[in-house]
This record gives C-alpha cells, sequence and structure tokens, in this order.
C-alpha cells in the first residue's frame, strides 16, 4: 500500500481557481461594485397584432432586404437571427422570439394563397421588462398591422 500524499493549501487553492474561475467569468462581467451582469443572453418579444380582418392572416413574417423569418426553407436573414414564433398567441396576434432587436425590417402579413396583404417598415418601441438599465435585459414590443 502506498503512502498518501499530502496536498498543500497552496496547490489547493491553485485548483479550485483553475476550476472556478472560468466559471465564474462565464456568468458574468463586473459592472459596478457588487452588481455583476449575466454573460447569458435574454430574448426579446415582438407581437404583431392585426388590425381590420385577422380571419384574413394566415402568416406573418419579419424581413428585411436579405430575406424574411421565420422561414421553412434556410436561416433566417442577417439582422433577424434565431425569430422564431411563438405559439399561444391571442387571437388577431403572433408573437416573435428574437435574441437581437433589428434596426431595420418590415412586417408582411400573408393571407392562405401566400398573396401579400401587408408589407410595410416597422418602427416598435422597446420596452425594457427586465434586467436592469447597466445591464440591459429583456424587452417587449408590439407593432399594428392593417389588413
Amino acid at each position: 500500500m502506498r503512502p498518501m500524499k499530502t496536498v498543500s493549501a497552496r496547490r489547493v487553492a491553485t485548483a479550485a481557481f483553475g476550476l472556478l474561475g472560468p466559471l465564474s467569468l462565464a456568468t458574468g462581467c463586473m459592472v459596478a461594485e457588487g452588481e455583476v451582469c449575466p454573460a447569458i443572453g435574454w430574448v426579446d418579444t415582438l407581437t404583431v397584432r392585426i388590425v381590420g380582418d385577422p380571419a384574413q392572416v394566415a402568416d406573418v413574417k419579419l424581413c428585411t432586404e436579405a430575406g424574411c423569418a421565420p422561414s421553412a426553407t434556410g436561416p433566417a436573414p442577417p439582422g433577424l437571427q434565431a425569430v422564431s414564433l411563438i405559439p399561444g398567441a391571442g387571437a388577431g396576434e403572433w408573437r416573435f422570439a428574437l435574441v437581437t432587436r433589428p434596426a431595420e425590417f418590415s412586417v408582411r402579413a400573408y393571407d392562405r394563397d401566400g398573396t401579400v396583404l401587408h408589407d410595410a417598415p416597422a418602427a416598435p418601441d422597446w420596452i425594457r421588462i427586465g434586467g436592469s438599465e447597466r445591464c440591459g435585459g429583456p424587452s417587449e414590443a408590439t407593432v399594428e398591422v392593417e389588413v
């Protein structure tokens, strides 16, 4: 049987920092004394409210010059990363989850045949609903679309 080696306190501290140091850096960055901003992003929510006859609208997409999202045929265009439709919106509403707030985009509403009923630039007024002023946080906005 081999004798047990003793481990110095210095080695234990070095090993602990080696394991926990990167974890603490990955979970946040120091902003001000006592305040830590999470490194993990958040999801913003955009609600498109159909005004007029919502029953006409079969699909709604967010579009840039490079394409529209969500798309069943490919990735979202630049500026519209990770756009997805949130199920369970109310009647006449379409909700989208966004990981970026695009500077310029338009909202396109389609009927069942794929005809565009509405295509106009959107300028949502984003309201932060979580996080802090210093660190940012999730926001939500509503855009009305008339058909």
